[in-house]
């Protein structure tokens, strides 16, 4: 039997909006300097919007925020790529919100339906711990192990889904599971 294959990609559009604050924040320059060649070629000319991006270009990005601004830096990137990435999509999610209501939990339990336009290789598996109140686990679909920093740049996509139902919540710090899992506890 053949291995499961491993990868992820993601749109262009979301590679984009990370880019995007970068450059709006001016530290586009300082993050090139920090990632590899190929990484900094697809900053510099990102693919058009609807076409695919290897997910390590992110890893790499995010690695080099990481190491410029700390997990406060990177939280900050991901905050403002995912408001800026999520923009086109939350037509989808209040057609959601008007068919099954307003819980998060709808919500997350669907979130793989949710990303998959958007992103391949990444699985999302909600599990309800009361009812206001879960477990969300992040499996990677990579053959190298993912660092921490992506694991805590993730986040911002769950608080997403608190904001869009109009909630306060807590996402809580990522718990790694293994080389390429992640697990979230969220209450609201």
């Amino acid at each position: 039997m053949d291995p499961k294959p491993t990868g992820i990609r993601l749109k262009s559009s979301t590679f984009r909006s990370y880019v995007n604050v970068l450059v709006d924040d001016g530290k586009a320059q300082a993050v090139m300097a920090l990632v590899p060649p190929e990484t900094a070629a697809v900053m510099s000319n990102p693919p058009l919007a609807s076409s695919w991006v290897d997910f390590r270009h992110i890893v790499h990005l995010t690695e080099a925020v990481h190491r410029l601004g700390g997990m406060a830096g990177v939280r900050e990137l991901t905050r403002k790529a995912t408001a800026q990435a999520r923009k086109p999509h939350m037509r989808l999610v209040e057609g959601v919100l008007k068919l099954f209501g307003t819980s998060p939990a709808t919500l997350l339990k669907r979130m793989n339906d949710f990303v998959r336009t958007t992103i391949e290789g990444l699985e999302y598996r909600y599990t309800p711990n009361g009812e206001r109140a879960g477990i969300m686990e992040m499996v990677y679909s990579l053959d190298y192990e993912v660092p921490t920093s992506v694991f805590v740049g993730a986040a911002p996509a769950l608080q997403t889904i608190l904001d869009a139902c109009g909630v306060k919540g807590i996402i809580g710090e990522p718990e790694r599971l293994g080389p390429n899992r992640v697990r979230f506890t969220i209450q609201w």
